[in-house]
């Protein structure tokens, strides 16, 4: 994998070339890497490379125990600015919260 040099380096930039990204039966994006002996969703390798390990201050418990919550709700959007780490209770009262609102409004 490539390393981040920049904040506005693209977010596929941050793959190898030769990895493979399709979109799974949940409609979020995967890769298996090259030799195909690695696959993750992309938006968990980009929040637990990028933010959880540069950021472990942060986030005191074990990455697996955090979701990723996509801001702008759209799950092909992993641009880093758009990636959260949060605790499932918390994840889900994001979506409980705007789901309540996204009702009294239609």
């Amino acid at each position: 994998m490539s390393k981040l040099q920049n904040k506005k380096e693209r977010v596929y930039d941050l793959l190898d070339e030769n990895d493979i990204i399709f979109i799974n039966d949940n409609g979020y994006p995967e890769f298996v890497e090259k030799k195909g002996q690695f696959s993750s969703l992309v938006h968990r390798y980009l929040a637990y490379n990028y933010i959880y390990k540069r950021n472990r201050n942060k986030f005191p418990l074990p990455f697996s125990r955090y979701d990723i919550h996509h801001r702008d709700k759209n799950p092909l959007n992993f641009n880093l600015r758009n990636l959260a780490l949060v605790i499932r209770k918390v994840h889900d009262a994001v979506h409980e919260l705007t789901n309540n609102t996204l009702k009294r409004v239609c």
